[in-house]
């Protein structure tokens, strides 16, 4: 009886650490936090030539939900440099260096300030 009732208790558990802390699907992506918690394959993006209010990019990625995701990578596939993401005229944008956020990230109002991947400052700018 009590090896069930401990057994029971650790599914319940291992069921709990699963959904903490769960990746965000890159076309789910609507705030700074699922940037965070996003895995964004740069092989899934597709290869492109763009300049968007005078910043280049080589990725898009365009989702069914609407965000399009413009970024730039180096040669090999590791996150460089702007990143935009968009859904009409909503957009967050901001740099990444070696595949970690980076630098100021802007999703209007907020500012939010990274470095090595971390958030270390988040502001509102009216």
């Amino acid at each position: 009886m009590k090896i069930n009732i401990i057994f029971s208790i650790l599914m319940i558990c291992i069921g709990y650490v699963n959904c903490f802390g769960q990746t965000v699907e890159i076309c789910n992506i609507k705030t700074i936090v699922d940037i965070e918690k996003a895995d964004i394959p740069v092989s899934e993006f597709t290869s492109v030539d763009t300049i968007i209010k005078g910043i280049s990019y080589n990725l898009m990625c365009k989702c069914e939900t609407g965000l399009i995701i413009l970024g730039n990578c180096n040669e090999k596939g590791i996150k460089e440099g702007n990143w935009r993401f968009s859904r009409g005229n909503l957009f967050i944008t901001g740099k990444f260096r070696k595949n970690k956020m980076s630098g100021k990230w802007f999703d209007d109002p907020n500012v939010v300030t990274y470095s090595q991947g971390k958030r270390r400052r988040a502001a509102v700018v009216f």
